[in-house]
């Protein structure tokens, strides 16, 4: 029986863990100052260093609720997402942890100047090679792990030129880009 509770324990911890955090600074914003928002903080730490002009809309859901930050002049454009497993019945918490932080905007980029909407061979040349695209498991979006990537980010891309049946490449079409950039989410 310890054994059971045990291996459960330890089960849930690498399940549930916040993956490696991004380093601070990690995502510069269109001011050019380090988005001051990382995974592991709280919604309402996450929203108090909020630019006052920022509008949010949540969402909720089964599996955990997004807090989308949408562009002040449209308030169309997504700029980010907060992901939170810390929900019940669409109710917000704000005193929730942030889990990952998604980048949906081409105005924010990594330190290395890399950003949603550039193409993989551009990125390739701040990050070095591409050591692998590969599939995520349950949704099939695919990601890029390059040679010096930063420590907690993750890069969602499009355009992989996978053969039939395989879930992992090293090609991709000269038009492959950065699709999303994920803080803290690990892939």
């Amino acid at each position: 029986m310890r054994v059971r509770i045990a291996l459960t324990l330890v089960m849930m911890s690498v399940l549930y863990q916040v993956p490696g955090t991004a380093q601070s600074g990690a995502i510069i914003g269109p001011d050019e100052k380090p988005l001051g928002i990382k995974a592991g903080m709280t919604l309402k730490e996450a929203i108090d260093s909020l630019e006052p002009e920022y509008q949010t809309y949540a969402l909720g859901g089964d599996s955990g609720w997004f807090l989308q930050i949408h562009d002040s002049t449209s308030w169309e454009e997504v700029l980010m997402s907060f992901w939170s497993d810390e929900c019940q019945d669409y109710t917000i918490n704000y005193a929730a942890k942030i889990r990952a932080i998604v980048i949906h905007s081409p105005k924010y980029k990594t330190r290395e100047g890399v950003h949603v909407g550039m193409l993989l061979a551009e990125a390739e040349k701040k990050l070095g090679e591409i050591k692998r695209i590969y599939t995520s498991e349950p949704t099939f979006e695919e990601y890029a792990e390059f040679a010096n990537m930063p420590k907690g980010v993750d890069f969602a891309v499009s355009g992989g030129l996978f053969k039939e049946g395989e879930r992992e490449t090293l090609r991709y079409s000269p038009d492959a880009r950065i699709s999303k950039i994920t803080l803290g989410g690990g892939g």
